[in-house]
């Protein structure tokens, strides 16, 4: 005879996490076709501790799955059968993936030629990657668990045996002439590995719509199984959460939808002209005589120039050796000075900002709470936005004159999962 305890469940929704429920009123039909997973906790009288069983494991033949018995009317129908139970509990405990300046956490930057050795002198404009160096750094667990953003852009990463090169890092730095590098450590949910996109991995939907409208994104092939695994895209350098619905989101296993008539390309590269190397959009776009910064918004939103914005280097998916990501966002208090806010326990996450920037930020303590200090503190007001601009001809960067601009605000990003 076995006596119902308590449950722990996933519900069915994007994201689910083990929760506790008591569903000893709900029948058995109900409980297998309305969560994601169940474990059972029992006692029974053969075994002194109370023991688990997830529902997908009981016997065929009790067609447990087809019955509309209560969970407790069902325990009584089975008697002292036996089950094959285990002492597997959820840890209902969170792990979180924290973020730190990289020059705070120790690490050195060098601006090299990824195609010599690092002491090799090499023209400034050859030195395009920025080498990461920290004594006692295992450079390989670093690079399976570690992303890296160049003045709030995410960048790639390739593993060298005595460094790690943050790939087009410098070529950043040369662009904004700034050096903020941090570091996020994912791995802390699970190892991680950075797939890169090419031109042929951006499809239409085959139905003559433009890419501009809507493009679809292709996880290379070549890469591992991705059962399992979470997937997170960074785009033009700014992460995405890929959920279901939204302007971007994810159809099937290895298909990303990018609604590009939802995203708003031109402040991402008039923000991303400031901090990269956007030569291969911009020299594609026709170039005004009195305004270099005046764009045609079809040749903006061409297939060529969406080809070459979704396969830059600082476009890429993150896979995740986890099955589910937990997200969760904590607004700092804005302290009404530019760039400062008041967060009471350690800032441990990245701050994203204005169009998704990842923006670097330092910390200093003040008695009881932490001040966070950050560069980006100023959000444009760009008089195309309002207006009717993906009809217009042409837009350029100019600002609305009554208020060109207003203090950036930001939330900490907490992505976390449970630890089991």
């Amino acid at each position: 005879m076995y006596t119902f305890i308590n449950a722990f469940v996933k519900e069915k929704t994007p994201r689910s996490v083990w929760i506790e429920k008591d569903i000893s009123s709900e029948t058995m039909n109900y409980i297998f076709s309305n969560y994601l997973d169940v474990l059972l906790v029992l006692d029974t009288p053969f075994i002194e501790k109370p023991q688990t069983i997830n529902i997908r494991d009981l016997p065929p033949h009790f067609e447990a799955q087809r019955s509309f018995k209560t969970l407790i009317e069902w325990l009584v129908s089975i008697g002292s059968f036996g089950l094959e139970l285990t002492d597997f509990f959820p840890d209902l405990n969170y792990v979180t993936a924290e973020y730190r300046n990289a020059f705070q956490a120790g690490y050195d930057a060098q601006l090299v030629n990824p195609n010599q050795h690092h002491t090799v002198n090499s023209a400034r404009y050859d030195q395009t990657d920025l080498r990461i160096t920290r004594e006692g750094t295992d450079y390989l667990k670093l690079y399976n668990e570690c992303l890296f953003t160049v003045n709030g852009i995410l960048h790639r990463t390739n593993y060298v045996e005595d460094a790690l090169h943050v790939v087009d890092g410098g070529k950043s730095n040369q662009v904004s002439g700034e050096n903020h590098l941090g570091i996020y450590h994912l791995g802390m949910l699970g190892n991680i590995k950075l797939v890169p996109i090419t031109r042929e991995h951006v499809h239409s939907n085959g139905l003559e719509q433009p890419l501009g409208e809507v493009a679809y994104i292709k996880i290379d092939e070549r890469y591992e199984n991705l059962e399992g695994k979470t997937v997170l895209m960074s785009l033009g350098g700014y992460l995405h959460i890929l959920d279901e619905g939204g302007v971007l989101s994810r159809v099937n296993e290895r298909l990303v939808r990018v609604n590009f008539k939802d995203y708003n390309l031109p402040a991402r590269v008039y923000d991303l002209m400031k901090r990269i190397d956007t030569s291969r959009i911009t020299r594609k776009l026709s170039k005004s005589t009195v305004n270099p910064k005046q764009f045609s918004v079809a040749e903006l939103y061409s297939d060529d120039v969406i080809k070459d914005y979704c396969s830059m280097s600082q476009s890429f998916f993150i896979i995740v050796d986890t099955p589910t990501i937990h997200v969760d966002k904590e607004t700092p208090e804005f302290s009404s000075l530019p760039g400062k806010f008041y967060y009471r326990p350690q800032p441990k996450y990245p701050m994203i900002t204005y169009l998704g920037v990842m923006s670097d930020y330092w910390v200093k303590k003040e008695r009881d709470i932490h001040v966070l200090s950050m560069r980006d503190h100023l959000k444009p007001n760009y008089i195309y936005e309002t207006t009717h601009w993906r009809s217009l001809n042409s837009i350029d960067d100019s600002k609305v004159p009554s208020n060109m601009y207003e203090f950036n605000r930001g939330y900490l990003l907490k992505l976390s999962k449970q630890k089991g």
